[in-house]
């Protein structure tokens, strides 16, 4: 028999996504099938502001619309700059980025070929009409080597491109240039990710920011993936449905998930059946999709710390709920294990990249969701399943919107401080990202994320949502007082004393968000 989703898809094709609405149903008859309709709605995008921590009743904070300022045109002038332009970026043990930050592992070079196509065709129009060439160099130890040419007064890279943990301590060091003292980076223009720029800047100043240079810091978006078999298997509703409804929250998921996991097992493994499947950043991604920031900068300058909102305690206990339906292995908080107790094994892997695993459960059909970021939906499309992408749950009904979370292994891009001719580069800069929007982005939109990787209908409608939802956090990235760390290390370890942790940490990310400040000012 077949689910009819007349109804869902109705809502679908004249409400966003990713704003509470009226209850939609969809009418049954017993069968979970993918849906089978698209529809096409204009974008949007918002700003998540600040929850009003006095009001014990706030439940999610305002949202303003960011439009795109400047007239839609490059203007560098179409001269022939002649230069080879030196770029490094980041590489770890399990990341390669070419000289747009793309990540090209685990995909196969036919799906690879669109976007190889497209970086070709915009670097010869970078060569053709500027005399602009590219000279890649990826490296680890991105900041010492960045520090060690400040040190020397050496210059030797003249754009960078970190992940956003590099990033922020890099700004956190003084050692680049806000986008906004570079001469002809047009940042009001749609080819700089205006969000990002809005929620990242520092009394009107970003040392790093997005451009459409690389899609990067689109693929490092944290989402949740479903598998259409296992929700057949338990005969559970399309979670669609409740994302279009406004109901898709941690207590929905967290229903599914108790209906998928064992029940009766002493210990649980691998090959058991789970509710959710991944690694710690889990705890960061519910704290984020309820709309709270671990530190904000008003229209002055000043950051203030937001985490210890009225809604803080409800997000905790909302996220503990989840130990044991969730496979599990800590990622980020393992070097934090002297200050929390490790991993319970009895509920996952112990310390380490367990990656494959996580990915093994998915697709072999032991747990129903998987979080990870969007990137995974490439390697999913390799595997015999049908799989389904959602945004992070929101925290409860009453919350408006829906809020992803960008992990810090998105890449940046950034100017050193040794970057000579920062005129020069500026205009390179700009003029990359300007004919990147017009070639790389659309084609890992469109003709990737949503053609090739998508495996319904439904999902290229849901990716639009949550690319326009992306939302950013300097308390995460700078890691002032190790506040988001050791957030995320408390909560994973099943511990709900924020508290004393607020209190044994906040004096000390007051006095890093101090120095940082001081040494602009």
């Amino acid at each position: 028999m077949k689910r009819i989703l007349v109804l869902l898809l109705a809502i679908m094709m004249v409400l966003p996504l990713f704003v509470a609405c009226g209850s939609g149903e969809g009418e049954t008859d017993g069968t979970t099938t993918k849906p089978d309709v698209t529809t096409e709605k204009p974008d949007a995008t918002t700003d998540p502001g600040v929850t009003d921590d006095t009001d014990p009743a706030a439940t999610t904070p305002p949202t303003t619309t960011l439009p795109v300022g400047g007239d839609g045109t490059c203007d560098v002038p179409n001269e022939k700059i002649n230069y080879e332009v030196t770029v490094l970026s980041h590489r770890s043990a399990w990341e390669s980025y070419d000289v747009i930050g793309y990540e090209a592992v685990n995909l196969e070079a036919k799906k690879n070929a669109n976007i190889a196509a497209a970086i070709e065709a915009r670097n010869d129009k970078m060569e053709e009409t500027y005399g602009v060439t590219f000279q890649n160099v990826a490296e680890s130890g991105l900041v010492n080597l960045i520090q060690r040419g400040f040190v020397t007064n050496r210059h030797q890279y003249d754009i960078i491109l970190p992940n956003l943990s590099e990033a922020g301590e890099l700004a956190q060091k003084g050692l680049l240039i806000p986008v906004q003292e570079l001469e002809y980076c047009e940042t009001d223009e749609s080819w700089y990710n205006q969000r990002a720029l809005s929620e990242l800047a520092i009394n009107g100043l970003n040392f790093f920011f997005f451009t459409d240079v690389t899609v990067v810091d689109l693929d490092a978006i944290w989402v949740y993936f479903f598998n259409y078999d296992v929700l057949e298997k338990y005969q559970l509703d399309i979670p669609y449905e409740l994302l279009a409804s406004g109901d898709w929250t941690l207590d929905a998921m967290l229903e599914m998930c108790e209906i998928v996991t064992d029940k009766d097992a002493d210990v649980m493994t691998k090959d058991n059946y789970w509710g959710l499947a991944g690694h710690d950043f889990n705890v960061t991604a519910f704290y984020a999709g309820s709309g709270e920031k671990i530190a904000m900068a008003d229209a002055s300058g000043k950051i203030s710390l937001t985490m210890n909102s009225s809604r803080i305690g409800d997000v905790i206990t909302a996220s503990l709920k989840f130990r044991p339906y969730w496979i599990r292995y800590p990622l980020y908080s393992a070097n934090l294990k002297g200050d929390y107790p490790g991993a319970d094994e009895r509920f996952g892997f112990v310390a380490g990249d367990n990656y494959p695993q996580i990915v093994e459960c998915f697709t072999t059909g032991h747990t129903l969701f998987m979080g990870e970021v969007l990137s995974t939906l490439a390697e999913l499309s390799n595997y015999d399943i049908e799989a389904g992408v959602l945004p992070v749950p929101k925290l409860n009904k009453e919350q408006k919107e829906y809020y992803s979370t960008t992990t810090s292994s998105a890449t940046a891009m950034a100017v050193p401080t040794t970057t000579q001719d920062t005129t020069r580069i500026s205009k390179i800069i700009d003029a990359w990202a300007y004919e990147s929007g017009k070639t790389l982005l659309p084609v890992y939109k469109e003709n990737c994320m949503k053609g090739v990787y998508s495996q319904d209908l439904v999902t290229p409608e849901v990716l639009e949502d949550i690319f326009n939802s992306a939302t950013y956090d300097m308390g995460i990235y700078y890691n002032w007082g190790e506040l988001a760390s050791r957030y995320r290390a408390l909560v994973y370890s099943g511990s709900a004393d924020f508290t004393s942790l607020y209190r044994g940490f906040s004096g000390t990310a007051e006095s890093d968000i101090k120095a940082f400040l001081n040494q602009y000012s």
